[in-house]
Formats: C-alpha cells, structure tokens, sequence
C-alpha cells in the first residue's frame, strides 16, 4: 500500500512540474500586452511567436485583428518591407471594415515609399506607394493621414515624372527618336505640368526633326520660345535642329 502511495505521489509531481505557461487560460488582453513589451525591446521574434499565437487562438477576433496588425508593424521594424506589405495585405483581406483598415492601407504605401531612392532606382517603388496612397484616399476617405499621403502622392508622382524624363532623355541621346517621343509625349499627357519643362520642349523639338516631323518639331520650338526666350534650351534646340537639317 505504502509503494503504491509512493507511485501516486510521484506522479502527481511529474504532473505539476511539466505544467506550462501553454496550459493556462488563454488570455489575450496579456499576450498583446507581453508581445508589446517585446517589440519595444526589440525582441522581435518573440513578440511574433506570441501575436501569431493571439491570432490562431482568439477566436472571438477582438485582438487577433490588433495582433495582426503589429505583426506587420514587426516586419517594418526589422526593415523586411516584403513580409511587412504581405500581412498588411492580410489583415485588409480578413478586416476590411475594421477601425484600424486605414493604418493597414497607410502603413503598406509607406513601406513602399521608404523603398524610394530617386528617379533612376525608386521608380516601382513609387508607383506602388502611389497606388497605395491613392487606394487610401479613394477607400477611406477621412483617414487621419490624409494631409500626409497628398504631400507623399505629390513627391511620388514626381519621381515617377522624373524618371520618364530620364529614360526618354536616354533615348534621345542615342538619336532613338521615337522612343524618345513616346516616352516624353507620355509623360506630357500623365503630368501635364511638365508642358513648362524647357529641356523637354527642347528634346521634342528636335527629336519630331529628327523624323521629319517638321509641323510638330516647329509646335514645340515655338512653344519653348515663348515661354523661354532667352534661355540656352533655345539656342541648343536651333543648334541641334539645324544639324540634323545638314544632314
């Protein structure tokens, strides 16, 4: 009797000592607030095993949506912009009504826009930060980061403008005149207030010359006289035609 005691007794120990934290309630209000902690102390690893944790469990969604979310916000701490958008885009496609949709929105055109470095290696980057921004606005129109995604619309746009202007430059350069023309028309019709961009009134000028397009490079010759007259987009464009005129 006395060794059977023993057995029970010492059972019941292995038992309490193999508990483990997995074995308590599941309370998520705890687990967001602990995974908090560990992303301030950039624990970030272990702030993701406990928001993914949050999420598989808290069947009721009232912080799996929340645990989402900083998932994300996690990716964007340790600069992994690719896993950052993909659960932005994951929490859109579960919570599209949710409160903090717009957060999700924002947060994805500003990991693209963060991508930008200018007009010869930002331009995909700003296109997606644009659409993105533009897809907020469109969406949500009274999220509380309008005023900041109009001025970030504006600098992507002209990213986007100024890389156009560098490839059709690239093309005029090497006399591809067509190409030239498609790429510099394109971008007068997108960005119409480049139609006042002298350099490229000059390009077009002499690049419509260059196909013997002599209505069209006479157009836009005249144009960058009137708004330019003294300037030495003038005389170059003259020089450059009356070349091309020589040969």
């Amino acid at each position: 009797m006395a060794k059977y005691l023993i057995i029970l007794a010492a059972l019941a120990m292995l038992v309490a000592c193999s508990s483990t934290p997995d074995d308590a309630p599941f309370d998520p209000e705890a687990q967001f607030a602990e995974a908090n902690e560990d992303i301030e102390d950039k624990l970030l690893e272990d702030a993701r095993q406990k928001l993914e944790y949050i999420i598989r469990m808290d069947t009721e969604y009232t912080y799996a949506p929340l645990a989402q979310l900083r998932l994300g916000d996690t990716y964007v701490k340790s600069d992994d912009p690719d896993l950052a958008v993909e659960e932005y885009r994951r929490f859109l496609d579960i919570y599209p009504r949710h409160k903090y949709a717009a957060y999700a929105q924002y947060q994805i055109g500003i990991v693209y826009f963060g991508l930008v470095k200018g007009p010869d290696r930002g331009y995909g980057a700003a296109l997606n930060a644009l659409d993105a921004f533009e897809q907020l606005n469109a969406l949500y129109p009274r999220n509380p980061y309008r005023e900041n995604t109009l001025i970030k619309i504006e600098q992507c746009k002209k990213i986007i403008a100024d890389h156009e202007l560098m490839v059709g430059e690239f093309y005029f350069k090497r006399t591809a005149y067509h190409g030239a023309i498609d790429r510099l028309t394109g971008l007068l019709s997108d960005f119409p207030e480049y139609a006042e961009n002298p350099d490229l009134l000059r390009m077009l000028a002499v690049s419509y010359k260059g196909i013997g397009d002599d209505a069209n490079s006479d157009e836009y010759l005249i144009r960058l006289k009137n708004l330019f007259p003294d300037s030495k987009y003038v005389k170059k464009a003259e020089k450059q035609i009356s070349k091309l005129q020589e040969e």
